[in-house]
């Protein structure tokens, strides 16, 4: 077998050439499973982050939708009144918009039962919030405090109780993905410093054996150089029984063996 000051010349940089390739190959394939791994955090992350914006503009519109009716049944103003009836039709388009795009996006079975819940009271909501409005409307167009009273009562008995359940899924809905998505961030910050660490770790590991190989290498060149050319300075000098301690089987040996 042979020893490695029987290699040539060559074949030791190619062996050091190959190593740093192998090297560079090696960091390039983990920084490509890096990205892939960061993508695929950063699309939840992204889903997170749209689900809870989604979902705190369908809370603030659902509680927009309740203030309009309070606002309708304190209002003597007929066209402060329709202005509210107005927005309260705008809001409602607006929170069945967002729940649309809420109910397209990944969920779980807990999320799809709460959002489902949701939805059955916000209808519920909306059906008796209309027939409220436009008792209301009815009522200032009429002028009869009588009739008014009991669209406020009704207002009051039946409407208004409908707003607590379907708010208080909405609001544990934003919080829970709240919570979700810090858990998603300090799980992908942790995963990026280790990925850091890791790919760190073997840059400083290859620089290190890339650097001993390559010295390795020039030493295997410059001691047996070395030694030939004081040998050949001794020949010139005139001293004939100079010889080259050199044995091996590369070109440095076989230099040393001309020489000799």
């Amino acid at each position: 077998m042979k020893s490695w000051s029987d290699f040539k010349v060559r074949t030791k940089l190619a062996i050091l050439v190959s190593v740093a390739c192998l090297s560079v190959l090696t960091i390039g394939l983990l920084g490509i499973k890096d990205l892939r791994s960061d993508n695929e955090n950063l699309k939840k992350t992204n889903q997170s982050l749209n689900q809870v914006a989604g979902l705190g503009a369908m809370k603030s519109d659902f509680l927009a939708m309740r203030l309009d009716l309070v606002y309708m049944m304190s209002l003597k103003d007929l066209t402060k009144l329709q202005e509210k009836w107005s927005d309260f039709s705008v809001k409602t388009a607006s929170v069945r918009e967002s729940l649309k795009k809420f109910e397209a996006t990944e969920l779980d079975n807990e999320e799809r039962n709460a959002i489902a819940q949701f939805k059955e009271g916000f209808e519920n909501y909306v059906v008796n919030g209309t027939k409220l409005g436009e008792m209301l409307l009815a009522a200032h167009a009429t002028g009869t405090a009588a009739t008014l009273q009991e669209a406020i009562t009704y207002g009051t008995t039946k409407v208004g109780p409908l707003y607590a359940k379907p708010a208080e899924i909405v609001s544990n809905l934003v919080s829970g993905n709240i919570k979700e998505g810090e858990q998603t961030f300090s799980h992908n910050l942790a995963s990026y410093k280790k990925s850091v660490t890791i790919t760190l770790s073997i840059i400083l590991l290859v620089l290190i054996c890339t650097i001993t190989l390559g010295m390795f290498i020039t030493r295997s060149i410059i001691k047996p150089l070395t030694s030939v050319l004081e040998n050949l300075k001794l020949v010139a000098s005139g001293d004939l029984s100079a010889r080259c301690p050199i044995n091996s089987g590369d070109e440095m040996g076989l230099l040393a063996r001309e020489l000799n």
